[in-house]
């Protein structure tokens, strides 16, 4: 019916255009183009403004094709130069080839006159006359016509005049004479600009006083004019020749220019130049000492920071790191200090980064303490960049070596720690109901957490060795032998530090160990490390073993012994931990409205397990736990019982799987868990049955962790022992709670754990005698069959359903939630429990409510089964099935139209009609499988206009 329907349409749409040709033939004038109405319609009305921006941009594109015929022009002009530039340049050649050869003819004319001829078998001399023609007559004329006084210096015209007077007889050609002769010549003369200065230097290089400085004044003079000459790949040649000058050359001026020369030499030096260059300024600043290295090294690098070349600005940071260890502590704090600083603000993030990584060797030879706030803002600034290449570089080098500076001035939580507290917090605190977190701060919130993770450990020392005893000595450090790498734990931009296999290494999370720094062998931040000769800076260090237990025993017999924590204590660290951080992030997250960013809540929850399983579980039972439940039971009289539920909605997850998953025995949690769940189910104790949402919530995070360093068996393990131990609370309210749980546990579980454990207790209660039970175990079984594609377990829910609607017994709202769901999973569940299940259910629901007397439960049934047949739009159904289950439902439908809405009768039976027929009508099963698409695309459209 629907083939032939679209065959009508086609049919008179091809009878309309044929009408219509013939009615445009008729007319005598033709019709208005298309481009005319939409310039009309573009140039008057409301659209004016776009006409007259319309125009603008065509004025802009013809000013544009001026220009670029004007550039082409000069681009013409400037080949046309080029070309005759080079025709002067071949001129100038040839003229300098003329010059040479001269300049031969006039050598030979000079060994001619310095060698005579021989006399005469007379004995007598040969005397030369203006009439008579000897053969020296010919060279002279040779060279008359050649050598132009205008284009010979004056060297070479004194030597043409020396030739002229020796063979007019004016002066004697013995050895001695010759012998000035050649001496008046400088030798290597070319006539150009830069003979003189070659002269001398060759006549330096000749001369009789002769030692070790001349040679290095003469390369000195000769190298800029050699560098002009080279090409750029092969500079690097020279590096050898200048450091060498520049260490031995004894004029500090001189110095100054080849020192420019040298970090100027290569436009654009790779790493390998740059490493190669830095060798020889470390080589050259400790045989030169601190005095020259302040005064000729480090002002190049002042007057490279704002260089148009990244290459040459990421040398000046590495120049400062690499030159630092040979300068006075007070210009390191001072000059080399504020050149990286200001390298702090460029654009490129190779610069940046190269700044984290030679900030952490400049640290480490900082004597100022005043100095140490400046170099916090600066650790700040860069965990907060933007590139996460510098993150990491900043968190493995630079993050560690502050600390490790910090701790030894006595600052490490007073200012480094609470420098990064204040910052969660004041993110924190601008999440509230009106106002969410943006992606930048979210960012910034997580690098932060991140940034103190790394440092628990460091804290975690700190406070062990305060419980030294005053007549022990500090116990010393063992250097793990392998280069070592942080491992970053919560944020994704810190993806760099991952592994090669991209999943984190076993052991490497177990933060109670006496070990420093948390490190794995992560290839990528090695690299880091070796490419800018770190790998000693950066260790690996923990206490000896029998020292680390000797303190954690101590530690934890205070905190046994003298709870609680006052500002009293002594222990400076611990009391910050236990006075301060916990209590002021406790008040943050109360007071920030986190619900809608779930990350902000799992980066959260991760971090603040991370903090009590570093610190340990002694400090966790004894200090942390009893912080948060006095904030989760907090009963004030002047609060109301919104502001008590709210401030549990915000804390719970962050205690459940921040607190309680990171103590090694697990019976705190799940008796919590317990008692929260019993609690809000019963609305006992200020708790709520809207709460369970809260508890889901914690139950994602709970099961997202890994099993704790203590623990056997996985939470998610846990959690579901605990649910199906409450499947026999003998409170309903309790057994229909823990369904909604269930329903959550499914998602994050496996099929075979679905199977085994879920679904029997699901079917337990879905037969349970109190139709409140029955009624919330619906949703479940829904969610079970919508992440599963098990023949099996589907034919079990099938069975299942079958028996609710059985022993529904009439119960309206039963009958409403097992339609609603039906309706929820059929787009997406598997097509096998859709078309053998799902539409047989729907067609028996659709004949029981005809049957139903009370109409407003009726129609309110119908609405629903209406819904249920609309979810099917878009599904590949073959035509026995709409033959079989939805023609049928939709006769059954009809009859309850009236009680819908009296228009949809209409429409629905239309719809009845044209399914029949396409089915009548339609025999290949391949051509009937989307007809049920077509059809619920017009009923759907039918259904919307109107409602």
């Amino acid at each position: 019916a629907v083939s032939a329907g679209v065959a009508g349409v086609q049919d008179a749409s091809a009878a309309g255009s044929s009408a219509s040709s013939s009615a445009g033939t008729r007319s005598s004038l033709p019709p208005p183009a298309l481009l005319s109405f939409y310039r009309y319609f573009y140039g008057a009305g409301p659209n004016l403004q776009l006409s007259n921006l319309e125009r603008t941009l065509h004025e802009e594109r013809s000013d544009a094709a001026q220009l670029q015929a004007q550039l082409q022009a000069t681009q013409q002009a400037v080949e046309r130069a080029f070309e005759a530039t080079r025709a002067e340049q071949d001129t100038s050649k040839k003229l300098r080839l003329q010059l040479m050869q001269s300049q031969e003819q006039l050598n030979q004319l000079r060994a001619q006159l310095s060698h005579p001829p021989a006399a005469n078998a007379t004995g007598a001399v040969p005397t030369p006359t203006a009439t008579t023609t000897t053969a020296a007559d010919a060279p002279k004329a040779k060279l008359e016509q050649s050598v132009d006084a205008d284009t010979l210096d004056s060297s070479q015209r004194e030597d043409t005049d020396a030739v002229a007077a020796a063979k007019a007889g004016e002066i004697s050609t013995d050895a001695h004479s010759t012998a000035k002769m050649y001496h008046l010549h400088p030798l290597y003369s070319s006539g150009t600009s830069t003979g003189g200065r070659l002269g001398e230097a060759i006549r330096r290089a000749v001369s009789s006083k002769w030692d070790s400085n001349n040679v290095v004044e003469i390369v000195a003079v000769c190298l800029p004019h050699i560098v002009e000459g080279v090409i750029l790949k092969k500079r690097e040649e020279l590096l050898p020749v200048l450091l060498s000058v520049i260490r031995q050359h004894p004029d500090s001026q001189a110095r100054d220019t080849l020192t420019k020369l040298l970090f100027n030499l290569i436009l654009r030096p790779t790493a390998d130049q740059r490493r190669m260059i830095m060798d020889g300024c470390v080589a050259l600043a400790q045989l030169a000492g601190p005095e020259r290295t302040e005064i000729e090294l480090l002002p190049q690098c002042w007057e490279q920071i704002t260089d148009r070349y990244e290459e040459r600005r990421i040398l000046v940071a590495q120049s400062c790191g690499a030159l630092a260890p040979f300068v006075r502590p007070a210009l390191v704090s001072s000059l080399v200090l504020s050149i990286l600083q200001q390298l702090l603000d460029d654009k490129s993030a190779a610069v940046r980064e190269t700044v984290a990584i030679h900030l952490s060797s400049l640290v480490s030879l900082i004597r100022d303490e005043d100095k140490f706030e400046k170099v916090l803002e600066m650790l700040v600034r860069l965990l907060d960049d933007t590139d996460s290449r510098v993150v990491a570089s900043t968190q493995t080098t630079l993050l560690l070596i502050v600390a490790d500076w910090a701790s030894s001035i006595g600052a490490f939580t007073s200012k480094m720690l609470s420098t990064f507290l204040a910052t969660v917090l004041k993110i924190i605190h601008t999440a509230n109901g009106d106002q969410s977190l943006s992606r930048s701060q979210v960012r910034r919130l997580l690098l932060t957490m991140d940034a103190f993770s790394l440092l628990l450990p460091r804290a975690r020392l700190n406070v062990l060795l305060s419980f030294l005893e005053p007549d022990e000595s500090a116990p010393q450090l063992v250097q793990v032998p392998s280069p070592s790498v942080p491992l970053s734990m919560i944020t994704p931009e810190a993806a760099l530090l991952e592994s090669d296999d991209g999943g984190a290494e076993a052991g490497a999370t177990d933060l109670t160990s006496n070990r420093i720094y948390r490190y794995s062998n992560r290839p990528a931040v090695q690299n880091i490390l070796r490419q800018h000769q770190l790998e000693e800076l950066v260790t690996e260090w923990m206490l000896a073993e029998d020292v680390h237990t000797r303190l954690t025993a101590r530690f934890e017999e205070f905190l046994s012994t003298q709870m609680p924590i006052t500002s009293e204590t002594s222990h400076v660290d611990l009391r910050w931990f236990a006075t301060e951080f916990f209590r002021a992030l406790c008040g943050a997250l109360i007071q920030a409205d986190l619900r809608d960013c779930d990350i902000v809540v799992r980066g959260m929850a991760a971090f603040v397990r991370t903090v009590c399983e570093t610190m340990g579980p002694v400090f966790t039972r004894i200090v942390v736990k009893p912080i948060f439940v006095a904030e989760l039971e907090k009963e004030s009289y002047m609060a109301s019982a919104t502001e008590v539920q709210l401030r549990r909605d915000r804390l719970l997850p962050i205690y459940l799987a921040g607190v309680l998953s990171s103590l090694d025995d697990s019976s705190h949690l799940l008796q919590y868990l317990k008692e929260s769940i019993v609690n809000s189910s019963l609305e006992e104790y200020a708790w709520k049955l809207s709460q369970l949402h809260t508890i889901k919530e914690a139950f994602q995070l709970l099961c997202e962790q890994n099993p704790s360093s203590g623990s056997k068996i996985a939470v998610k393990d846990e959690i579901l022992n605990l649910l199906r131990d409450l499947v026999v609370h003998p409170a309903t309210e309790v057994r229909a709670s823990i369904l909604q749980l269930f329903d959550r546990m499914i998602e994050l579980s496996q099929v075979n754990v679905v199977e085994q454990v879920i679904l029997p207790s699901l079917i337990t209660l879905s037969n349970d005698v109190d139709s409140t039970v029955r009624f919330a175990a619906v949703r479940p079984l829904c969610t079970v069959a919508l992440n599963t594609g098990d023949v099996g377990i589907l034919e079990k829910l099938s069975a299942q359903f079958d028996l609710l609607i059985e022993t529904s017994h009439g119960s309206h709202v039963l009958i409403l939630e097992i339609i609603e769901n039906f309706q929820r999973i059929t787009p997406e569940v598997h097509p096998d429990f859709r078309d053998q299940h799902i539409l047989p259910k729907l067609v028996r629901l659709s004949q029981q409510n005809n049957r139903c007397t009370n109409d407003l439960h009726r129609g309110e049934t119908a609405h629903r089964l209406l819904e249920a047949y609309r979810a099917f739009n878009g599904c590949m159904i073959s035509a026995q099935l709409i033959q079989q289950f939805v023609v049928p439902g939709l006769h059954y439908l009809l009859n309850d139209a009236d009680l819908i809405d009296p228009g949809q009768k209409a429409r629905i039976s239309r719809m009845v009609r044209d399914m029949e027929k396409a089915v009548a009508v339609t025999t290949p099963v391949k051509k009937e499988a989307g007809f049920l698409e077509k059809a619920g695309g017009i009923f759907k459209s039918q259904t919307s206009s109107s409602s």
